[in-house]
């Protein structure tokens, strides 16, 4: 077999080949023991929640490497601090202390700026705004009914008292 010049082997690549990918339940090419496809969709948990304060950490320190041209400063690689939750529950828990759902918000509030969020976080934020007009709309539709209701009770009762004043 032919293998590229400079080829990579990732740790991606040999947690492929554990099978670590194919274990979990979220991927779409995932298989049970006996074979048939595990898959269960786009599963909410467990799901990564973001610092409130949008502190890092330090992955590997920054340093001088040697180059031709003189040494060269190569940055610090850093993470945004994060953790996982496994239910609502938890989440709940998590978001009520401060915790972000989405990276952006958490550089947003070290920065006071707020990067680019990706378009899946609209499409969540516009459905969010569709249910709660829709509740708003029935809220609405309801004090409609009522009034509508009400109206025809009292123009029925005018009815009935100008009905008595007559034949009287």
């Amino acid at each position: 077999m032919y293998m590229p010049r400079n080829h990579r082997f990732t740790i991606y690549d040999a947690m492929e080949a554990k099978g670590v990918f194919a274990a979990n339940s979220a991927n779409i090419d995932s298989r049970d023991q006996e074979g048939l496809s595990a898959y269960k969709g786009p599963v909410e948990y467990p799901k990564m929640l973001y610092h409130p304060r949008g502190e890092e950490r330090i992955v590997t320190p920054g340093r001088l490497e040697p180059s031709p041209i003189g040494p060269m400063q190569i940055p610090p690689v850093k993470e945004l601090i994060w953790c996982s939750v496994q239910s609502e529950d938890e989440e709940k828990v998590k978001k009520e202390e401060g915790w972000h759902d989405h990276p952006a918000l958490a550089i947003e509030a070290r920065t006071g700026t707020r990067p680019p969020m990706g378009s899946a976080q609209k499409v969540k934020d516009l459905e969010a705004e569709i249910k709660a007009q829709a509740l708003e709309l029935e809220r609405y539709k309801k004090i409609v009914a009522e009034d509508a209701e009400r109206r025809q009770s009292e123009a029925a009762s005018k009815k009935s008292t100008l009905g008595q004043k007559i034949s009287a």
